[in-house]
Parts: structure tokens; sequence; C-alpha cells
């Protein structure tokens, strides 16, 4: 099987022959795109195309999201190759476009494969390249066009590899894991190449082929995101008397509706989302192998052989799925805190925010750096999460099991009990007595929209004349 499962995932053959493509496509649209300043020749072409403005960009924010989706997946699908390819399965010559009969000794050295990992992983980004350019050109048609054939591509040989990898294969669960592997690669293709056809055909309706985009100093939603901030607020509003009211008033507060997340960010937490589904996946397989490991050294006669198993698959799915939901929480609160912190620059309040960075080209690496530090930060904390999850877990859970064995488990709970009573009833006693004082000895409101006894508006008016 091991034969048929290296040639269903091995995606370097389809990335060497889409290198000649890709090469035609970013050399089509550099000589189509004029230089802002000609050469020393006098010539304004070819001018490379920049891939998307990456700092503070705001249109075709999805498309790029599905363009950093695609190449993520192939740049995971070289990962995964090199790490079948060094596990000894099958041989360096077929997963390695740089390694053939002559120089294979030298391919099974550790420091070459890593820097021929580097390579591929190069070579994966100039093949994904053309997809982000033909979003950025001008050249909107030609763009367009280029943008399907090349999706289109993509998704054939996604398609065939999936077909390919579910026929060959004897065992239907590696067969629907190769599924679940490609699952988010190929939408992203579907979506680059229906956002082509409407592109092409927006070309079609404005009769527009070039659109020589310029660079505002103010994007307009950020215009209108003003003007809200300084809109007088209506006499009319009541205060909210219900609980659900108040969760309205405070959800309606927090949504400024004219904001608008940046490319990059965009791109980011859609990055975040896919590392989360692969390393996700990922866990399935190591989970079945562990499992293997567990059945292999419990003896057949042991009473409590399925108890066992059974417990620590339970410690494993419980793992997983806790550090699955912490990863995609961490990421939805990531997006939300960057555009807190957005705000408040907009605010002027950036003291606080822009701490120990002092300089311009600080700021700017460290935007460089950011989607990087964000996505190693999403995988270590997963597999930080999951292990600290899984030895708690299996700590907890087989205690208890031989506790249970051994008719301890009683004894011992009605000493834990016992220990933790005193801190317990001590810190209830001290929830209890700030509930008493603030039921029966503060005084009642000075004003009923106050939140507290005593307002902060009461507060600094009362400073205010004192000093």
């Amino acid at each position: 099987m091991s034969s048929s499962f290296a040639d269903s995932v091995n995606i370097t053959h389809y990335i060497t022959y889409a290198i000649a493509p890709s090469v035609i496509i970013l050399t089509l649209l550099a000589f189509l795109q004029n230089r802002r300043q000609p050469n020393k020749c006098g010539y304004h072409k070819p001018s490379l195309v920049v891939p998307m403005r990456f700092l503070d960009g705001y249109e075709d924010r999805w498309a790029y999201a599905l363009s950093f989706g695609a190449i993520t997946g192939v740049l995971i699908s070289v990962f995964m190759n090199s790490f079948i390819s060094s596990s000894g399965e099958v041989s360096s010559d077929s997963t390695n476009m740089f390694c053939g009969q002559s120089n294979s000794t030298l391919c099974r050295e550790i420091w070459a494969k890593t820097l021929l990992l580097q390579a591929q992983a190069l070579v994966a980004s100039l093949v994904c390249a053309p997809h982000f350019a033909c979003i950025t050109t001008s050249h909107r048609l030609v763009g367009a066009v280029c943008g399907l054939l090349y999706s289109t591509f993509w998704l054939v040989v996604y398609m065939q590899g999936v077909v390919a990898s579910i026929r060959a294969m004897s065992d239907k669960t590696v067969g629907a894991l190769m599924l679940l592997r490609d699952l988010p690669i190929i939408p992203c293709f579907i979506g680059l190449a229906l956002r082509s056809v409407w592109a092409a055909y927006m070309c079609y309706k404005t009769r527009t082929l070039v659109v020589e985009s310029e660079e505002p100093l103010v994007v307009d939603h950020q215009v209108k995101h003003v003007k809200a901030l300084f809109a007088p607020l209506s006499k009319d509003v009541q205060h909210p008397t219900t609980l659900l009211e108040k969760l309205k008033r405070k959800v309606r507060s927090q949504l400024y509706p004219f904001f608008k997340l940046p490319t990059r960010i965009v791109s980011i937490a859609f990055v975040q989302l896919i590392v989360i589904y692969y390393a996700a996946l990922t866990l399935t397989p190591i989970g079945v192998e562990t499992r293997r490991l567990v059945i292999f050294f419990l003896s057949e006669n042991t009473s409590e052989r399925n108890t066992i198993i059974a417990i620590f698959e339970g410690v494993w799915i419980t793992a997983s799925l806790i550090g699955v939901i912490s990863s995609v929480i961490y990421v939805i609160l990531f997006v939300i805190n960057y555009r807190h912190n957005v705000i408040y620059i907009y605010k002027g309040m950036k003291s606080s925010l822009m701490e120990g960075s002092s300089t311009a080209h600080k700021l700017m690496a460290q935007s460089l750096r950011l989607p990087g530090y964000q996505i190693a930060y999403i995988v270590w904390g997963l597999v930080v999460m999951f292990g600290a999850v899984a030895v708690i877990g299996a700590i907890l859970a087989f205690g208890i099991f031989f506790l249970a064995k051994l008719n301890l488990l009683t004894s011992v709970l009605q000493s834990l009990a016992q220990t933790l009573s005193v801190p317990a009833i001590t810190i209830g006693l001290f929830y209890l007595q700030v509930l008493f004082v603030r039921m029966f000895l503060m005084q009642p409101k000075l004003h009923p929209e106050d939140k507290g006894h005593l307002s902060t508006s009461t507060t600094e008016t009362a400073t205010t004349t004192r000093y």
C-alpha cells in the first residue's frame, strides 16, 4: 500500500509541470505592465507585477485569502511529501524534484534535505505566484483569462489526485483521509476560478480591459467610519431595562459598520484556519498508530484491555477537540483584538500599542513578521494545548480507573473533599460578604443610569471641585 500512497500524495511532479505555465503567465503580465519610471534605456516595459499590497490593501480581500489558502495547501503537501520520503517508505527520487540518480547519495544527508526542502518551498511559491499576479494586474481581462486557466489546471490536478487515491487504495480509511486532506484546497481553486469568471464578465459589461488604479491617501470606508463616529447621537434613545436590551446595546456599541479589515489580516486568519484543519487531520493517523502501539503492549489476557483502550481513545479525542477549539477561538480573538487596537490608534491612543517601536523601519519589520509569527504561534499553541490536556486527562482518567480497581476511589475522594473544603468555604464567605455589603450597606444610586452606586462622572466632578 505504500507505493500507491506515495503516488497519490506526490505533488512534486505537478509542481514541476506547472513551472513552465507559471513563468509564461508572469512574463506575459510583466510585459503588459508599465514601469512608474523608465529604465536606463528609456523603456517602460517589462515591469514586475506587485503580488499584493500586503500592509494596507483592502481590495479583493477574499480572492487573496483564497490564493493564500491554495498556496498553503500546496506547501503543506510538499512538506508531507518530504516527511514520507524521509521515513523510508518511498525513494527520494520520486518525491524530490532536485534529486536524481546521480546525486541520490547527497539527498540522503540531513543538511541537504533541509536545503532541498527550502528550495522546494520556493519553487512551490513561484508556481503559486500567478494566482496573486492575475488578481493584482491592471490588465483585468488578461489576468482573468490567465487566472481561470491556471486555477482550472490546478483544480483538475487535485480532483484527479483525489479520485486516483480513492480508487487505488484498498484501505477506505486512508482514502477518506486523502479526500479530507484536499478538502480545503479544492474550494480555494474553485473560488479563484469563479472570481476570474466574474472579473471577465465585469470587463465585458463595462467594456474596460485595463484599469489604472491609483493609491488613495484615505480609502472610502475610512471616511465613512470617521463620519459615523462624529455623527450626533439621537436624543430619543431610551435606557435599556432588560438584560436582552442591555446585551443588544453592548453588541451594537462594539460594532463599527464602516470598519474594514485589511487584506493581510483576512489572509492570516484564513491561513490559520487551514493550518488548524491540517493539524487536526494529522492528529487522526497519529492517534491510530498510537492506539495500535498501546494494543501491542497490552496482553490479550488482560481483563481491563477494552476499558484501557476506551480511556485512551476518549483522552485523545478530548485533547484533540480542546486543542482545535481553543485554536479557533484564538483566531477569532486575534481578529477582534486587531480591530480594537486599530480603533484605538484611530482615536490617537497609540502609546501603549506601539511601545518599544520608535522608528518607522521597526514598525515595518514587525508588520512583515506578523504573518509568520501568527501561523507559528497557532501551530505551537495547538500542540502545547493538546499535549497538556492529553497528559492531564490521562493522569486523571487512568488514576480514577486504577483507584476504582483497587477500591480506593471513595476514600481518596472523601479526603480530597475534606482538604478542599477549607479554601472553598473561605472564598465563599469572602464573596458572600461583598454581596451583603452591596445589598444592605450601600446607599441608593445617585442616578438611575449609573452603573454603580458612585458614578464616574460624580467622582470626576468631586475631584475637580476639591482641587
